[in-house]
């Protein structure tokens, strides 16, 4: 018999895309599934139609709950998951039908502790970006430089196969009091405890691009707090790196920096930004980590270290320009 392989999604206010999220599991070639879809407090019609597919179809088990983010419905999903092994899909997503028996054969067959698939990225009908590439199997130093770079196979959970084993004895979960690189944090806690990956570029995953429409001043506002969850969930990795590991401690130190450049950003689109525990803790972070990494820095972000460790107030200023 098939071993059974859990699906997790999330979902909150999703009545537009969940029905094709979910038909595209329920078809799927590997037929040993479960469909755990966590309803995170929707105020649409998203519980109803989950309710309509739990009740139609076994495989599908619905878990209702308050509204607490994305990261508290997955730790949830994690604790109703039965299968052996585990996969993600987002709710406004959808997957190809062989998406799961990829993943699985693809882990079985190189006896990897993490399976990798390709992803293609649509913006309506357009597609804006899709991997391409030969099947690559990793060490975990290999694949834990690749989860940071942005010409790899991403860090997000949703193009990825993990076993429950691990999860489960290791007690791994989402980081909620972080806004983003949640995804990122739990995959390198994961890597932390297995010894290769296989990524198979070929796409099996779409993932729609959703326009955030709420206001310019609020987009600086959300992108401020998102940037400093970014370097706060960074500064956590660096902390749990082995020492040998010395490229991949190289990759974090420049996406730290990077964010912080970005804090300061969003920060300079505001009103007494300077103010804040963002802006002394974002310089704090670039001059600690910027002579480790600034030969790996673009121009432009050597500038802009340079200007923010000696000229901070001309650095805001330019950005205040720009608004």
């Amino acid at each position: 018999m098939q071993e059974l392989v859990s699906v997790m999604i999330p979902v909150y206010n999703a009545q537009d895309h969940i029905r094709k999220c979910l038909d595209s599991l329920l078809v799927q070639t590997y037929e040993n599934i479960q469909i755990v879809v966590v309803n995170d407090g929707s105020k649409d019609s998203s519980g109803q139609i989950c309710e309509e597919y739990a009740k139609r179809d076994s495989r599908v088990k619905l878990i209702n709950q308050p509204n607490g983010g994305e990261g508290a419905a997955r730790n949830t999903g994690l604790r109703e998951a039965d299968g052996e092994y585990l996969c993600f899909v987002d709710a406004d997503d959808y997957v190809k039908p062989d998406f799961v028996e990829k993943l699985y054969n693809l882990q079985k067959q190189n006896n990897s502790g993490l399976s990798i698939c390709g992803f293609t990225e649509l913006k309506g009908d357009t597609v804006i970006n899709e991997t391409h590439g030969d099947i690559e199997r990793m060490n975990q130093a290999e694949a834990m430089e690749k989860l940071l770079r942005e010409d790899s196979f991403k860090g997000y959970v949703w193009n990825k196969m993990f076993r429950m084993d691990i999860i489960r004895e290791n007690k791994l979960k989402f980081d909620i009091t972080l806004a983003v690189w949640t995804d990122v944090l739990f995959v390198f806690d994961y890597m932390q405890h297995i010894d290769s990956v296989t990524f198979d570029p070929t796409p099996e995953y779409y993932y729609i691009y959703v326009e955030n429409s709420a206001s310019h001043e609020k987009n600086h506002v959300l992108g401020v707090a998102k940037s400093y969850s970014a370097v706060r969930a960074k500064e956590q990795m660096i902390d749990r790196i082995p020492a040998e590991y010395t490229g991949v401690r190289r990759q974090i130190c420049i996406r730290f920096v990077q964010s912080a450049l970005a804090v300061l950003r969003n920060i300079g689109y505001l009103q007494n930004g300077e103010k804040s525990e963002y802006y002394t803790g974002s310089i704090a972070v670039i001059k600690k980590y910027y002579s480790e990494i600034y030969t790996y820095l673009s121009q432009k972000e050597k500038i802009l270290v340079k200007l923010c460790l000696h000229c901070p107030g001309i650095l805001m200023m330019m950005y205040r320009l720009k608004k």
